[in-house]
């Protein structure tokens, strides 16, 4: 009962200080550093002015409580909402009020409402420009990255496609070995044999894993000259002598990696070299230009393929 009636002798109090001097119950707990009550009265003013549409200082001093309120929580878009609110307040205050108006905090008059009110208004459309940007900047990067991913699976399925097929062959790199039935080159027959008899050799013998071989050198071990050695590759084999001497390498390579669990550990550094290439670059280069794929691929198929079995 004590506390009763204490709370209503304070009411009461805050209530004739009020009406007395002219502010509202939210402004009057406001004054006494009672922040949280003040906004929680000021939503109930609020809500009574929505039911019964009757405007007064009080309604006006709740929106000017509300609306510094969310200024501080950096709440645009309620303080916009209650400066509204406070503009039509205001203008149907002006003819009753005329004189108690010309009192009340020149902060929330009129043009200061305005400016502040098209401030808030040019912010909000500036965040939603904003905002609008990024929604465009975020849809370009996902269309991007699903080209990328539609470009990879794609990739993946080639990829795969070609190693399967390479897989089930058993030379995976054509060597034509077949005269022609029309000679073209202008090479005695007896010559022409020597030459196709010696490629034949170094084929089979493999001789063509050396990385110093050349057309001299090898036209020496034939015994010819470069110039038919060479006129004979190119009608025989249908590639010049560089891509020739290239695809046995890869052919090579290929048939050991399908067979040699070992071969396969090598690094693709080791496997180049054995094979005759210089470099991993090269080899990598000219296995993918004949077979399609990488090596690194290629092994990395063949061992997850012998796991699955």
């Amino acid at each position: 009962m004590k506390f009763l009636s204490t709370l209503f002798i304070f009411l009461f109090s805050l209530l004739s200080f009020s009406q007395e001097s002219g502010f509202s119950i939210p402004d009057s707990l406001k004054k006494i550093n009672n922040k949280e009550n003040a906004i929680y009265y000021a939503k109930k003013v609020d809500s009574s002015f929505e039911a019964n549409k009757l405007p007064s200082i009080e309604v006006k001093r709740a929106y000017e409580i509300l609306i510094e309120n969310y200024k501080e929580q950096n709440n645009t878009e309620k303080q916009l909402f209650y400066i509204n609110k406070l503009l039509l307040i205001d203008s149907l205050l002006q003819d009753d009020y005329k004189v108690l108006s010309a009192s009340i905090n020149k902060k929330y008059d009129v043009p200061n409402l305005i400016k502040e009110k098209e401030k808030i208004i040019s912010k909000l459309n500036k965040a939603n420009k904003q905002s609008y940007t990024g929604l465009i900047v975020l849809s370009i990067l996902l269309l991007f990255s699903g080209i990328l991913i539609w470009f990879y699976y794609r990739k993946q399925q080639l990829y795969k496609k070609r190693f399967e097929k390479l897989i089930n062959t058993d030379k995976s790199v054509e060597i034509d070995n077949k005269k022609k039935e029309k000679k073209t080159v202008n090479i005695d027959e007896v010559i022409l044999k020597k030459i196709l008899d010696g490629l034949n050799n170094f084929e089979e013998r493999k001789d063509f894993i050396t990385r110093k071989i050349t057309l001299s050198t090898l036209a020496k071990n034939i015994e010819t000259n470069p110039k038919y050695l060479s006129l004979v590759v190119n009608e025989y084999k249908n590639k010049n002598f560089s891509n020739y001497l290239s695809d046995l390498r890869i052919n090579h390579a290929i048939s050991r990696l399908k067979r040699d669990d070992t071969f396969r550990k090598y690094t693709i550094k080791a496997i180049a070299h054995d094979v005759g290439f210089s470099n991993s670059q090269s080899f990598s280069n000219a296995f993918y230009n004949k077979a399609g794929i990488y090596p690194s691929y290629f092994i990395k198929k063949i061992n997850q393929s012998n796991n699955t079995h």
